[in-house]
């Protein structure tokens, strides 16, 4: 196919369509206009291709097509009128399909008024046929909008022949009548199926179109015969002007005392600045009643895919966190607050202790909010991030086609010979952060320290048929051993802290760290994580294009996770993370991308690694990185049964359970001195960008030595 056009992801902002970019929709817009629309805008939309940080904009065609202004301006006119007509055309079909009963068509005008928006679009042409760039805020309205007038006859050419059989006529106010209901159900109908339209958005678009429609006046109208309509504009103004001078110059006068009056009346009272009594009222009016409680629950409605990360994350929310100890959490909130009055602006959670809270906004200021806060609050040194939505990734296996060796892991990474020396320490808590736990489990029944659960902050822990991934994972760190069914967990002795943090949305970043937060104050010895953001929209680029974008992800959101992991360190608490199942580079995800948590890969059973585990561009030398089987790994789910699963979400608490074991040994050890011993003693596979596999073994052997 042949690029026409390119766009950089920073230079424009992405037109979303509920809980998705509109440009993701080409191939259902494209066939629906090729199936219902005239002929001749058949191909108009070029096809948008992402690559990294930029998007480009093909087609199958040959011929050269260039932007509107390289063209002389008879040309250029002559496409505007082109365009214009088509616009118009577009959005009467939109208001004939908002008007019907059916969702589907009510969506389609949704989607359709958008993709033609001239905001939205840039004109490329060869000179006789249009091509447009779209999807992408453009601004260009204002260069390429005409009076009605300029191309009515065009309209109504393209109007007249849009069906051979259709029954249409321009009444008095110029609305396309005439089309029988049943017509309108068969031209119209989706054939393919689209998300319900935001409504509040449609109804505005519609209105816009509705209003551009009323501006004809005449059932037949031609361009009139006479000079050209804007030397005939530039001529009013001129005669205007200089008869009313006057008056204008005292309504300029007018607006500047007003807007002077205005910077007075609204200028911004610090916090520093305020009374104790009056700081303390405003801080309680802003800030939700409850810390780490959100006021709003994040819908499934307000997840999209975010194009600057390349993950899903809350469209309408921001985490912001103050970077310098010595700022006031308190004076913060409060100017930011101020700075974001209106009522759409909301603190709807905040943690005073990590010194973090969530702005919410209105979700057509996405990608203004970021830079608007730091201009905003230039006092404060920031950390503002998008709330991330995290997943596990596992790929299920029945037992009755798949019959691997159900302990094959323990053989891998010597674990029998690892339980001479321990099996684990009752003093040693395993915390596993997840979607839910089955504690009834006869394979975790006893061991249990501690339960939490972060989103409805109690300590009832529950699971449902969706909800099994916990389960499985908890019972590869630490399942109980010896107890004549089922399976062994790496290190049976030691107790499990279940923290649920997820639902069937997955889980969100802001749930994360509640859950990380309190394993840390309740005296969790390991956390394991076996969560991530996936990244599966840009699996198959090399490692070096993706070492590359690296610096242009996440930098704050890594840098809050670096301090999370300190605070974690600080109290000698070890954290072990799924590497992800994307086969992209460990460290897209930020929270991967510190040397300081230990970050784990997964292997299949001939010491390779498996086809969808991440990698690192780098294995880290300071024992940060390492292996461990994650493929067709056979552990509890709910309700006292069992299930072959994979995925480093497999591979992490193997890990998570040998650290269990070396804390039994040396219940003072610290991070560092572990990250030594695993990377003295793994074994290499020989692989550039694969870590060592764990040796449990060798690992205990040399510390009782």
């Amino acid at each position: 196919m042949k690029t026409h056009y390119t766009l950089k992801f920073s230079e424009y902002s992405p037109v979303s369509h509920k809980s998705s970019y509109l440009h993701t929709k080409f191939d259902q817009i494209n066939s629906f206009i090729d199936k219902k629309f005239r002929r001749e805008l058949s191909g108009i939309l070029l096809k948008p291709y992402k690559k990294l940080d930029e998007v480009t904009f093909r087609s199958e065609e040959s011929q050269e097509y260039k932007l509107l202004e390289e063209f002389d301006e008879e040309t250029k006119k002559h496409l505007l009128v082109q365009y214009n007509a088509i616009v118009e055309y577009v959005g009467r079909k939109c208001k004939s399909l908002q008007s019907s009963e059916d969702p589907d068509h009510q969506e389609w005008a949704a989607i359709l008024q958008r993709t033609f928006d001239m905001n939205h679009n840039i004109i490329l042409s060869d000179g006789k046929n249009l091509r447009l760039v779209w999807g992408w805020v453009f601004d260009l309205k204002e260069s390429y909008i005409l009076p009605f007038e300029a191309f009515s006859g065009s309209l109504i050419d393209l109007e007249t022949t849009i069906e051979e059989n259709s029954d249409t006529v321009v009444n008095g106010n110029q609305e396309i009548k005439g089309l029988h209901k049943e017509s309108l159900e068969e031209d119209f109908t989706a054939d393919l199926s689209v998300e319900q339209a935001d409504q509040s958005e449609s109804d505005e678009e519609v209105e816009k179109d509705a209003h551009h429609a009323n501006q004809v006046s005449s059932n037949n109208v031609k361009p009139p015969n006479k000079k050209n309509w804007f030397l005939s504009a530039l001529e009013w103004v001129e005669r205007f002007f200089k008869k009313f001078w006057w008056l204008i110059i005292l309504l300029l006068g007018l607006v500047f005392l007003l807007l002077a009056l205005n910077d007075c009346e609204g200028s911004t009272v610090q916090a520093k600045d305020m009374k104790d009594s009056e700081l303390k009222r405003v801080y309680q009016e802003i800030i939700p009643p409850t810390p780490r409680k959100r006021t709003k629950p994040v819908k499934p409605e307000d997840i999209i895919d975010d194009e600057d990360s390349y993950s899903k994350v809350v469209g309408n929310v921001v985490n912001i966190a103050l970077k310098k100890k010595s700022d006031n959490f308190k004076l913060f909130a409060v100017d930011l607050k101020s700075q974001f009055k209106d009522d759409e602006y909301s603190i709807v959670y905040y943690d005073d202790e990590t010194r973090r809270l969530q702005l919410q906004f209105p979700i057509e200021q996405r990608k203004k909010i970021k830079n608007a806060i730091r201009k905003k609050l230039s006092s404060y040194e920031l950390l503002i991030w998008d709330e991330s939505i995290f997943n596990y990734e596992r790929t299920m296996n029945d037992p009755s086609f798949h019959s691997p060796d159900k302990s094959w892991h323990f053989d891998k990474i010597g674990a029998e010979e690892a339980w001479n020396i321990t099996i684990g320490d009752p003093s040693v808590v395993i915390a596993v952060i997840d979607d839910g736990f089955d504690l009834n489990h006869v394979e975790l029944k006893g061991k249990i320290h501690k339960p939490y659960n972060v989103i409805n902050h109690d300590t009832i822990i529950t699971y449902n048929g969706k909800l099994i991934h916990g389960t499985h994972v908890a019972g590869l760190a630490l399942a109980n051993g010896n107890n004549g069914t089922g399976i062994s967990g790496i290190a049976p002795g030691c107790r499990l802290m279940p923290i649920q943090a997820g639902s069937e949305i997955g889980f969100t970043s802001t749930d994360v760290i509640d859950g990380i937060l309190y394993a840390i104050k309740n005296d969790a010895d390991i956390i394991n994580m076996s969560l991530g953001k996936s990244f599966r929209a840009i699996g198959g680029y090399n490692a070096e294009d993706l070492r590359k974008l690296l610096p242009k992800i996440g930098q704050d959101e890594a840098l809050f996770w670096e301090e999370i992991f300190k605070m974690a360190n600080d109290n000698n608490v070890t954290i072990v993370l799924a590497g992800g199942n994307d086969n992209v580079l460990i460290g897209l995800d930020p929270l991967t991308r510190s040397d300081n948590v230990i970050r784990v890969m997964a292997m299949e059973r001939n010491d390779k690694k498996s086809h969808f585990s991440n990698y690192f561009y780098s294995v880290p030398n300071n024992g940060s990185g390492v292996s461990a089987p994650g493929v067709n790994l056979y552990s509890c789910v709910p309700s006292n049964n069992y299930s072959f699963m994979s995925g480093t979400s497999m591979a992490c608490p193997i890990v998570a359970g040998c650290i269990g074991l070396i804390k039994s040994v040396d219940p003072e050890i610290s991070n560092k001195e572990i990250m030594r011993l695993l990377n003295t003693t793994s074994k290499e596979t020989g692989k550039t960008g694969e870590a060592p596999i764990i040796q449990i073994d060798q690992i205990l052997n040399e510390m009782v030595k």
